[in-house]
């Protein structure tokens, strides 16, 4: 029964092409704040964990903290296919991350990666940037790019011919599909998009 069906096609973001990968541990350990013995990490008094586009980089050495994130900060700018290396905690709220004093997982030093570049999690590279064997993709670059949007399709029941709704929040997708069903998700931070759902029945 076709006039009882909507169909949803929805995404959560959107993806960079990468061709090289930056090594940040294996930067740290060049700065001496890593330590590698035979192809193994020994000591760190700042590490950094990938994620994708993106880069949380934690300080062990919280006597130390503040001088070393400057100086990461410093150092990290520079790098060929960094976009970007916040520290201060207006810097994050515009990221919408937590910092450290926030959140005891919240990172000392966030990493914003250029199109076409990846963070990776090695220290134990001659280079900083390498090539990557083979193309590749990810996400979790800064959001102002548009290839960074996520995408959504609405079809069918609730949905009037020819609608198109611009730019949305991830948060409004939820609320919408329960209007369609005729449910409420008061506790929901977005609000449902419309005009869909707004004459289902």
């Amino acid at each position: 029964q076709r006039e009882k069906v909507t169909l949803i096609v929805a995404s959560d973001h959107g993806f960079f092409a990468t061709e090289h990968s930056i090594h940040v541990n294996s930067k740290l350990r060049e700065m001496g704040l890593v330590k590698v013995e035979d192809k193994k990490v020994v000591a760190k008094d700042a590490w950094c964990v990938s994620q994708g586009g993106g880069a949380a980089v934690y300080i062990t050495n919280r006597e130390q903290r503040a001088e070393i994130a400057t100086q990461i900060k410093r150092e990290l700018e520079r790098v060929e296919g960094i976009e970007a290396a916040f520290k201060d905690p207006k810097d994050f709220q515009k990221l919408g991350q937590a910092t450290a004093d926030e959140d005891k997982f919240g990172a000392d030093v966030w990493l914003a990666a250029k199109e076409g570049y990846s963070f990776s999690n090695d220290a134990t590279r001659d280079a900083v940037v390498t090539k990557n064997a083979k193309r590749d993709g990810t996400h979790g670059y800064l959001p102002h790019h548009p290839d960074m949007r996520g995408i959504f399709i609405a079809w069918g029941r609730g949905v009037p011919a020819g609608t198109t709704v611009g730019l949305l929040k991830n948060t409004q997708v939820a609320p919408t599909i329960a209007r369609l069903l005729g449910l409420e998700l008061p506790s929901s931070e977005g609000k449902p998009i419309q005009p869909i759902g707004s004459q289902a029945k």
